[in-house]
């Protein structure tokens, strides 16, 4: 395997994995809270009430566009410059390796990397519906209460950040929505998190995979998208270990979430709701199943694709290594 759990090893000598972690969280911190706090300091400056995201009301709309780049702005902060220059203290000139975005993608794994996207809304469709049939206990009503009203919070809020008047607004949408969040949110989860906890965990990369996973999808405080969200995590995640190059996750996250940008756009915002509510039918899961089927096929090729490639490269080291 071309496994990412070798940049680790370029940690210095006094930096645990588990130190690496603190001071990477550190790093969030830091840029988050100042490039946020500066974007805050320019709403005041010019008379923007922040907290209208909450109210989503008259005032909010009539500032969209601002909470959109402020939006844009904060993912930029808390996803996309931590990892980067966490990479670049740690690696330093080497950064780009450590992170794993040192090499282009190459065509036929990047082709079943659209296979794993386009077929993934199988397997989401399954989950999705499985994520709303869980309830939690009797005693725990007020919570499970207080989950449903945030999901429909964050579905209005959804609603109001796509909507796309034209085309500029669209391509505003998929750089906030699509963009930022698939080559932020990789460089930070499968880029920096799993291989600093695959190296916590000596060297077990599969549950480094799986909480990992557990993490992304727990950040996005959707409890009835979780199920979905973790196990897109875990396919990234292995698209990563098995081809040690950040960009195939990151284009599987473009065209999932771009996917649903370019939709909305189409269907509108009234739709985004009600596509929450999945009913399910013999048609529906059956088309589901084969997809998810479809889904498998594709991981498998790619898996299958980095086997090959490694054992070609070890045999022609060894043959080298022999001739001298």
């Amino acid at each position: 395997m071309n496994s990412p759990s070798a940049s680790t090893s370029s940690l210095p000598p006094s930096l645990s994995a588990f130190r690496s972690l603190l001071l990477f969280i550190a790093f969030v911190c830091i840029c988050g809270i100042a490039i946020s706090a500066v974007f805050a300091g320019i709403a005041l400056w010019a008379g923007i009430d922040l907290t209208a995201v909450e109210r989503l009301d008259e005032d909010f709309s009539a500032h969209l566009t601002f909470f959109k780049w402020f939006q844009i702005i904060s993912s930029i902060a808390f996803f996309v410059l931590p990892p980067l220059l966490f990479a670049a203290y740690i690696a330093h000139k080497n950064w780009k390796k450590y992170i794993g975005i040192q090499n282009a993608p190459e065509s036929l794994p990047l082709l079943y990397c659209v296979g794993i996207a386009v077929l993934g809304f199988s397997a989401i469709t399954l989950l999705f519906w499985l994520n709303q049939q869980l309830s939690l206990p009797a005693f725990m009503s007020d919570i499970e209460n207080w989950m449903r009203a945030s999901e429909s919070e964050a579905a209005r809020l959804t609603e109001y950040f796509l909507r796309a008047e034209g085309i500029g607004d669209l391509l505003l949408n998929l750089l906030m929505v699509a963009v930022l969040p698939a080559v932020g949110e990789e460089l930070v989860f499968r880029g920096t998190v799993q291989p600093l906890l695959q190296r916590t965990l000596n060297g077990n990369i599969h549950v480094a995979i799986l909480l990992t996973a557990v993490i992304f999808s727990a950040i996005h405080f959707q409890f009835f998208g979780f199920l979905p969200r973790m196990f897109i995590g875990i396919w990234l995640g292995y698209l990563y270990y098995w081809s040690g190059n950040l960009w195939y996750p990151v284009a599987v996250h473009f065209i999932n979430n771009g996917v649903q940008v370019l939709m909305t756009y189409w269907s509108g915002t009234e739709d985004l709701s009600a596509s929450q509510n999945i009913q399910m039918s013999l048609q529906l899961f059956i088309g589901s199943a084969l997809g998810s089927a479809g889904l498998a096929f594709f991981l498998w090729k790619f898996y299958q694709y980095f086997q090959q490639k490694n054992n070609i490269s070890d045999a022609g080291e060894m043959g080298k290594n022999m001739g001298e």
